[in-house]
């Protein structure tokens, strides 16, 4: 209720909006008096920032602790750990800003981004659940290798349907295709 409550209020409050994503701003603008508004906004900043920040620091942490300390370097001194997660951090950091510029000329918002992304790594994660629900003779590491190659397989031809290569009516039929494809794994 309180995510719909706004968005009702201002079409009946402003309703020659043009876009749907302004009803925010639109509402803070037209509504608070300038001192309200940047509080709000420095609220909203700060949200924003600590989002980020919480969001680096959980993926830098689990790659350095997880796969950097146990799989690529066990024997790796603290000193090593900290600049790798360091690097990570800035890594994912850039990673980060050059998806939002690409998303940003997508033409399309962030929650159809968002599903986009999702309904290519669907098909190697629905066959790791269904297969570890239904089987009992799933292992580890053919989840693991499903998950990995499956994963790839879908940036794949997520980056060809993003190129429109070969046509667009070629993808719904493309997640039965992977889900039979990461199966026999």
């Amino acid at each position: 209720m309180i995510f719909i409550f706004p968005g009702v209020m201002c079409l009946v409050l402003f309703p020659g909006l043009e876009s749907s994503d302004q009803a925010y701003l639109t509402m803070i603008t037209g509504l608070l008096p300038t001192g309200l508004i940047g509080l709000i906004v420095a609220a909203l900043l700060a949200a924003l920032i600590n989002t980020i920040a919480a969001g680096l620091n959980s993926f830098s942490t689990v790659f350095t602790l997880d796969i950097y300390a146990k799989r690529i370097k066990p024997d790796a001194t603290q000193k090593q750990q900290r600049a790798m997660g360091q690097l990570v951090t800035i890594a994912v950091a850039m990673l980060a800003m050059l998806l939002a510029m690409l998303f940003s000329n997508a033409g399309k918002d962030l929650f159809n981004i968002t599903q986009g992304v999702a309904q290519f790594l669907a098909p190697p994660l629905t066959v790791v659940f269904l297969a570890g629900v239904l089987s009992k003779r799933v292992t580890k590491k053919a989840a693991e290798w499903t998950l990995y190659g499956g994963g790839a397989l879908c940036v794949l031809v997520g980056i060809m349907y993003f190129v429109k290569f070969p046509s667009e009516a070629f993808w719904p039929h493309f997640y039965v295709a992977v889900f039979f494809i990461c199966l026999p794994c």
